[in-house]
């Protein structure tokens, strides 16, 4: 009779620890479909030491929350350090528009679903929707490349213009503020340094969800990067239009690019023989995603050594030949622009020169180039070198006002145009 009575009191107890394992109520339940939705799930029975194992064996220790649709299954990660037997707290991913349930497994074990919120019967309190009215968006990006440090302006729905309080409230009555906003993974910042001041935080009116907000890059990092921002509440993480996504010459994407520059070159002359050694004074060298590499007279230069802010190479022998003229240096085009101009020909503008009244120039890295509405008549000559990233078939767009003409030489001698 003992040996019965024992397995039976194992069972029971069994039983009644798995029937503590509860989900009560799920808040809130409407957010972004970019992600980052902080879901605040209230119940009983949760994880709270075992989730802090160091190298467990697997992956099914401690709380694992899911929310599961009628065709997708994705994960919400939890936030480990804020989460304890009554409570957890996890942020969703990208989602799709669609009705999602809150699924939660404590040690591998799904808690079962008449003790998800009360039952089948009220699936709404286990709920949680994926909505674009919840979703902050950026509609633009201005500029899209510069040096890091660069300030940058994103217009977008942002739905508030209030940053860092925990009291205030948008100008448009909404509860929602700004929780921090990343470039390429680094911290933008909003505020100007040592100060509470914003650099630029506004909503177009004050029933508007539309406006613009500004922040400076953090880090030192030459490449490709894209924005964000997280909002409090019921938001989450911006979800960027298409439109911004730029293909580099590597085939990545990316909505914002930053280079190095170029301060200065020392010694300015050299031996045509080579064997000279130059130092190439500058900005943010970084050397993260592939070596660094200088070319000078269209040859390459040994390099000797990298700095954050110097490159030292030696010279190679250069023939002086006179076959080229203008090679290849800093990116972009130089625009050329002389306003209160109408040439009667296009081919006119070929004659123009920097002595011309009305002459201002620019370097350009994109394109189209928007001239600010005051500029009413002028002509704009553009030049520069086009270095195709793979071998196969390009068409070149020419989108202007009035006239415009394209113009391809197959040297680097303006005069071999055609």
């Amino acid at each position: 009779m003992g040996s019965a009575v024992k397995p039976a009191a194992l069972l029971l107890t069994l039983w009644c620890c798995c029937s503590a394992q509860r989900i009560n109520w799920v808040s809130p339940h409407i957010g972004s479909n970019n992600g980052a939705t902080r879901l605040t799930i209230s119940g009983s029975g949760f994880a709270q030491e075992r989730q802090f194992q160091l190298n467990p064996k697997d992956d099914t220790f401690g709380n694992r929350v899911t929310l599961v649709s009628t065709t997708l299954s994705i994960p919400c990660d939890v936030e480990r350090d804020s989460t304890h037997g009554n409570q957890i707290l996890c942020y969703t991913r990208p989602m799709p528009n669609d009705h999602y349930m809150v699924h939660v497994s404590v040690d591998g074990v799904p808690i079962p679903e008449e003790n998800r919120c009360f039952g089948p019967y009220k699936v709404h309190h286990c709920g949680f929707y994926s909505v674009w009215y919840r979703t902050p968006t950026i509609s633009s990006l201005s500029p899209v490349s510069g040096p890091p440090g660069t300030l940058v302006t994103v217009r977008g729905r942002i739905y508030t213009d209030v940053y860092g309080s925990n009291t205030d409230v948008s100008s448009n009555g909404l509860d929602v503020r700004f929780l921090r906003s990343y470039m390429g993974g680094m911290p933008c910042e909003l505020l100007k340094p040592n100060s509470d001041d914003l650099y630029n935080l506004q909503l177009d009116s004050e029933s508007s969800r539309w406006g613009y907000m500004s922040c400076k890059m953090t880090g030192t990092y030459v490449g490709h990067h894209n924005l964000s921002y997280i909002l409090d509440s019921d938001y989450g993480r911006s979800l960027p239009d298409k439109n911004l996504y730029r293909v580099s010459a590597l085939g990545k994407l990316s909505m914002f690019q930053t280079f190095a520059e170029v301060t200065g070159v020392s010694p300015s002359k050299g031996s045509v023989m080579g064997g000279t050694l130059l130092t190439v004074h500058g900005r943010f060298f970084d050397q993260t995603d592939r070596p660094a590499r200088v070319l000078v007279g269209g040859l390459p230069c040994e390099i000797q050594s990298v700095s954050d802010d110097s490159i030292t190479c030696r010279t190679t022998e250069h023939h002086m030949d006179n076959s080229t003229s203008i090679y290849p240096g800093g990116r972009g085009l130089k625009m050329e622009v002389w306003n209160d101009t109408r040439p009667r020909y296009l081919t006119n503008i070929w004659d123009y020169h920097e002595n011309m009244t009305g002459y201002w120039t620019q370097w350009v890295d994109t394109l189209p180039h928007v001239f600010a509405q005051e500029i009413e008549y002028f002509s704009m000559r553009s030049r520069g070198f086009f270095v195709p990233p793979a071998t196969t078939n390009y068409t070149i767009y020419l989108n202007c006002d009035d006239r415009c003409e394209l113009y391809l030489s197959k040297s680097s001698r303006p005069e071999d145009k055609a």
